[in-house]
């Protein structure tokens, strides 16, 4: 498998395992995160920064460096 996908399949799991863990009671706000605009991200949708690896990281470390996981 190329290292980009691996590293891209990395940053997604954790970032999956992240909105779960912060959302444990309401896993249906987990998977809405991604597609809803956030004011901490200037009013963009997440999945849509996430198109590069380099913005993909940059948003993992951003959600490790908010949660308690």
């Amino acid at each position: 498998m190329k290292p980009d996908i691996v590293a891209r399949t990395l940053h997604i799991a954790t970032i999956y395992e992240i909105l779960h863990a912060s959302n444990l009671k309401r896993p249906d706000l987990a998977d809405k995160w991604p597609t809803t605009p956030s004011i901490d991200l200037n009013g963009n949708r997440p999945v849509d920064l996430m198109q590069s690896l380099e913005m993909l990281a940059r948003i993992r470390r951003w959600m490790e460096s908010m949660s308690a996981y």
